[in-house]
């Protein structure tokens, strides 16, 4: 009798059981073991077969899977590039005719339903999504006992505009993504701002791949607050100036002027430059009395007009800066090698964006300390140190025109004001080693200067009074910080003229500058209205390592005590932009 032959499935591959001799009663293990080891005669032939033998249920076998088209980054109410799939019969050929059935979790999603294989076992698709979001597009092969399916994912979003968008605008284009679909879903009542937000960011989503779309995202970037770091750094060092030109006029008034023989005249004597310090700190005619060898005890003013403009980048608007400085104070000389004071300082400097887009003001409130020491006629070493208090008003414009998606065919115009008044502080030390080398009427003064600053400015959030399209679209600013260490090599030329009213002094400075830390500033913000306060994140460049001073002056020193000065600089180097100083100064002895 013959055993009946049977397919037995196991993991995925058959084994076929044939005929056994009758008289062998061995198990089926130890038959298979004596037929392997004999390698011959009849016994258990274990066949390995494909799993083509399931050939009888060629509907379980069929398979479908994914030609091209996964992994997208689509932009709102854009198809897709095609979704292909195939489909193959058990024995792996191309099941042409074959019903392919489509479908999404997806609302938003747009497809068609289903497709039909052509004679390759192809068929493609396309998906079009308006809300931001991951998606998923699932393609099944109908009447297939195995249930064959495969499913594609999507990314979809404004941000997926890449290269159409500079790194602010793909920024706002993220947060819009974000928080655009978690306001039309919220399960919870929005408010007026967020509900005018979701209008803004849907006429953004909505019309993703219009031409206007950059435009609206750059007037949402609050990026106008990018100034804010350049109008403080000129308080400090519109600061510094000021006193470095009150040190420089200690110096020469301690050290007087050696000119040899030259000589003016005053009060019909002539009297040699070498003892103008000891004139210039008295009246003539006045006996001198012990311990009045010169005044102990000075008063000075001194300001500065500065102009400057920075080019528009990636990152920030361009902007036009002005800025006028006053710094006056009383120093005390301990004796004729050391002289300090403390002086009181004021800045308002303001800063129009470029097209309109904003304008920023700041008042700054300083308090500074200074010492100058001499050693002799040669070597020097001055210094100073200051708090400056910062007041901000910003004033941040978001215009741009954009479709509406009300249905009725127009535009919408945002022409908002967003305010903020945030502050700010700074502290900065300066100290300068030079010396002075006279030859005749000219002197050179060479100098090493080391400048460390700190700068925290305090986070703010935007309010807008009117309720027009766009009042929802305040933000919210991180607080930020920064430091600078700049090392100063430079040099000042100068030429000794006397009149009989006084000593014209005119001179010219040169000095070459490197920022030792140039980390680029980031600048991190939200909308107010956005419930997932997803951060927007804008980098300034890197800051400039190199730039460099030109400086031409003119100093007067008038009798009993008098003198000023005026003092023009370029500073020149700076990636997009320069700058243009203005000092004047005056000084009385009492």
């Amino acid at each position: 009798m013959r055993a009946k032959q049977r397919l037995m499935p196991f993991a995925g591959v058959c084994y076929r059981l044939v005929p056994l001799p009758a008289q062998l009663g061995e198990n089926i293990m130890g038959l298979r073991a004596d037929v392997l080891r004999r390698g011959h005669g009849f016994g258990l032939r274990l066949v390995l077969i494909a799993a083509a033998c399931f050939a009888p249920l060629a509907a379980g076998a069929q398979s479908l899977t994914i030609v091209s088209g996964n992994n997208q980054s689509l932009i709102p109410n854009q198809a897709s590039q095609p979704l292909t799939v195939q489909a193959r019969d058990a024995q792996g050929a191309p099941l042409s005719g074959a019903l392919i059935a489509w479908s999404s979790p997806n609302a938003t999603a747009g497809f068609a339903p289903s497709t039909t294989t052509d004679s390759a076992g192809q068929t493609s698709n396309r998906l079009t999504a308006i809300l931001p979001g991951n998606y998923t597009l699932t393609a099944q092969l109908v009447d297939s006992e195995s249930g064959a399916s495969v499913s594609f994912t999507f990314n979809n979003g404004v941000a997926n505009l890449g290269s159409a968008l500079t790194p602010g605008q793909n920024a706002v284009a993220h947060a819009i993504d974000v928080a655009c679909p978690a306001l039309a879903t919220s399960s919870t009542p929005i408010s007026n701002p967020q509900t005018d937000f979701l209008k803004r960011c849907s006429e953004i989503v909505v019309g993703a791949g219009n031409k206007d779309i950059p435009d609206a995202l750059e007037a949402m970037l609050n990026n106008k607050t990018q100034p804010q770091s350049q109008m403080s750094n000129n308080v400090q060092s519109s600061q510094s100036t000021n006193l470095t030109a009150r040190m420089t006029a200690l110096r020469q008034g301690v050290q007087g002027i050696s000119l040899g023989g030259v000589g003016i005249v005053n009060d019909g004597k002539a009297l040699s430059l070498a003892s103008l310090g000891d004139v210039f700190r008295k009246d003539p005619g006045q006996d001198a009395e012990a311990g009045a060898e010169f005044a102990r005890w000075g008063f000075f003013a001194n300001g500065m007009i500065t102009r400057g403009s920075f080019a528009a980048n990636e990152s920030r608007p361009g902007f036009d800066f002005s800025g006028a400085s006053l710094t006056a104070g009383v120093d005390y000389r301990f004796n004729d090698s050391f002289v300090a004071g403390v002086a009181l300082g004021y800045n308002n400097d303001s800063s129009d964006l470029d097209l309109d887009s904003g304008k920023l003001d700041v008042n700054g409130y300083s308090v500074n300390g200074y010492f100058v020491w001499y050693h002799g006629n040669d070597f020097y070493l001055q210094g100073s140190l200051e708090f400056n208090q910062l007041e901000f008003d910003l004033r941040r414009n978001i215009i741009y025109q954009i479709a509406a998606v009300d249905g009725s065919g127009g535009t919408t115009t945002v022409n908002q004001v967003a305010k903020a008044s945030p502050g700010g502080d700074q502290q900065a030390f300066n100290l300068t080693l030079g010396r002075d080398f006279n030859s005749g009427a000219t002197q050179f003064s060479p100098y090493l200067r080391g400048t460390w600053s700190h700068l925290d400015l305090d986070g703010f959030t935007e309010s807008i009074d009117s309720s027009g399209p766009g009042f929802g679209l305040a933000t919210q600013v991180d607080s930020r910080s920064r430091t600078n260490e700049i090392g100063v090599i430079g040099a000042l030329f100068s030429y000794t003229a006397s009149e009989n009213w006084g000593v014209l002094v005119p001179n010219a400075r040169l000095e070459f500058n490197h920022d030792f830390k140039t980390n680029p500033q980031i600048v991190v913000s939200r909308f107010v209205s956005d419930p997932t306060a997803t951060e927007i994140v804008v980098s300034d460049p890197r800051l400039d390592h190199n730039f460099y001073n030109l400086g031409l002056g003119l100093n007067a020193l008038l009798a009993q005590g008098r003198s000023g000065y005026f003092q023009y600089e370029y500073v020149g180097g700076l990636t997009g932009g320069h700058l243009n100083r203005f000092e004047v100064g005056f000084r009385i002895e009492f």
